[in-house]
Order: structure tokens, then sequence, then C-alpha cells
């Protein structure tokens, strides 16, 4: 993949909208509050070119702290992922342990937009569609999405991508990301700068799904009455 120059940068925020619905487990509370902090201080920035992107945090994390450090790995926000949209491929460096590693993503993601539902977000006409990810080893999950026409680019942050649109405001497994800022770009300000991994070194989204449910241990199985 050649890199090419940004022209839009788009900075998101990440929410759990769901998260009021259900009460805190007792003994929670500074995970809670934690996790509360680190939301209000945690921005991504989608870095978008003619037919690429780049999705990322700059977000550096305290090491020193034991609830953050479990916290960045259940907000993935070290996570980066890049789309070519001609090539229509999809790579994800995600951060296991403090380890690294490339995937190339086998997922597959369809769409549905809903001609009629429309809503202003910052200031932008978004347009609604709803979406399924179908991944290897998960059950499906559902997406709601909004994007706009006013950026006609198949863009979008975090692994969402290929609405006739900027996506604006999407949400998946219970995580919402929503764009605060979108600023123009311009010459060669900014490079959506895509790895050069070698095939080697790359591993299925699916492969790794299947690594990651070996290291988890089951649940023990409940004894039933004799």
């Amino acid at each position: 993949m050649k890199n090419e120059p940004a022209q839009l940068e788009v900075t998101y925020r990440m929410s759990f909208p769901d998260k009021g619905n259900k009460p805190a487990p007792p003994g929670s509370e500074a995970f809670v509050q934690k996790m509360d902090q680190l939301l209000a201080d945690l921005t991504f920035t989608l870095h978008v070119g003619r037919t690429q992107s780049a999705f990322f945090s700059e977000y550096v994390f305290d090491e020193t702290d034991q609830i953050e450090n479990v916290l960045r790995g259940v907000l993935q926000a070290e996570n980066e992922y890049y789309f070519d949209a001609v090539q229509q491929a999809l790579l994800k460096k995600v951060v296991t342990l403090g380890t690294e590693q490339f995937l190339r993503d086998d997922t597959e993601l369809t769409w549905t937009i809903h001609p009629g539902k429309e809503k202003d977000i910052n200031g932008l006409t978004c347009y609604y569609a709803t979406g399924e990810r179908k991944s290897p080893g998960w059950e499906p999950t559902q997406i709601d999405a909004w994007f706009t026409k006013d950026y006609p680019v198949p863009f979008g942050p975090a692994d969402f991508h290929g609405l006739p649109g900027l996506i604006v405001q999407v949400q998946g497994a219970g995580a919402m990301y929503k764009a605060t800022h979108i600023k123009q770009l311009a010459g060669d300000q900014v490079t959506v700068d895509i790895p050069k991994v070698d095939a080697d070194d790359l591993m299925l989204q699916s492969d790794f799904v299947e690594k990651m449910q070996k290291m988890v241990p089951a649940p023990p199985k409940s004894k039933g009455k004799q």
C-alpha cells in the first residue's frame, strides 16, 4: 500500500451509552471512576486520504496504575486500524499484554441504509444505517451508524467503513464513537501512514480470535443434583 496525503483529520470520542442502565457491581467504584476519567480525556484520530484512512489514539496510559492497565485492554485504545478502499483491505494492529500483532481482517461487514431517517450531528446532516458484522468465532454484531454525505468518503472510526459518506457516529457491542471535530488538511501536512508489514507477520483476524479464546479459561461447569 502506497501512503498518501491526508485530506481530513477527524477527532472522535468514545462512550458506553448503555453503561448507566445496569447498577455497578459492589466494590467496582474505583474502576468506574477511573473509566469515566479516561473517557473524559481519551480521544481518537482518523486521518482520511483519497483512498486510505488511519485510525489511532495518541493517549499515553499510566503503566504504574493497575486499574488503568486493565482499562487500556478493555478500551482497546492502543489498537490501530488502516483501511484501503481500493483494495478493500483492512489492516489492524492490536496490542495484547504489551505485544503488538498485525491482523488481516477477514470479517464480513454489511450495511442497510434507511432512507428518510436523518438528523443533525454537530451541524452535519447525517443519515441512518444499520449494519451487521460477522466475525469467525463470534456471534454477529449489530451496528447503528450515522454518516454524512458532506464528506463522501467510505471511512469511519476503528474498523467501521463502507458507507457512502464519513461515519460521524457509530455504536456496536456497547461502545460508541462520535466525531467531535473535523479539520480540513492541506498539501502534505499529514500523511496516512499505513505500516509496511511482511505477509509472514500477518495473522488472520479469525485465527487471532481463536487464539485469544484458548487463552481464556472456560467457566467451571455447575454440578447438577445427584
